[in-house]
């Protein structure tokens, strides 16, 4: 057995496997269930870029962008008293702003029931095919007013770095594309 700082492992002979250990991306000791403003960013698996293109600094939605945007607008719908605030659908991530009503409903729930939903529904619609989304979520607990403006304001303006790069758009991060009907 292998330990110290950052990492665990297992002694396999001449081959020894190596694991790091991730920081838990939670806060630790925050109780996630609270009524609280909520930044959040969820990531497509392999930073596939399918939701959405980005033309001079404007996002133009795929037909898969459309149908997460649709399942991120159900979310109040499945979970009573959730509110979304701002939110922006990228190439190949979603930024959101939303508040938990504080009545037992957590983020990690929210979330987890938006990526799932999502990725049903590309899969139904035969768009794409596994799943969409990297395992996990990164979120921010929103403790000011001059926080909140700043992640609005960044939300606003993160088309405009996309302007200025230039990405491969048949990219698809190991997403396995849907079969082309033959006939």
């Amino acid at each position: 057995m292998i330990d110290g700082p950052g990492r665990t492992g297992l002694s396999l002979g001449p081959m020894t496997y190596i694991r790091l250990r991730q920081a838990a991306p939670r806060l630790a000791g925050f109780d996630y269930h609270l009524g609280h403003w909520y930044f959040v960013t969820v990531v497509t698996r392999g930073r596939a870029c399918i939701l959405a293109s980005v033309e001079n600094g404007e996002v133009k939605l795929s037909e898969i962008g459309r149908i997460v945007t649709a399942q991120w607008l159900e979310r109040p719908r499945w979970h009573l008293g959730v509110t979304l605030r701002d939110f922006i659908v990228m190439p190949n991530h979603l930024h959101a702003i939303l508040t938990l009503p504080g009545n037992g409903i957590s983020l990690l729930e929210v979330i987890g029931g938006f990526k799932a939903a999502a990725t049903r529904r590309v899969t139904r619609s035969g768009h794409a095919q596994g799943s969409l989304w990297q395992r996990s979520f990164f979120d921010r607990i929103i403790r000011d007013q001059p926080e909140l403006d700043a992640l609005r304001k960044y939300i606003v303006d993160n088309p405009m770095p996309w302007s200025l790069r230039t990405v491969d758009r048949a990219d698809v991060g190991g997403l396995t594309p849907a079969p082309t009907p033959v006939g």
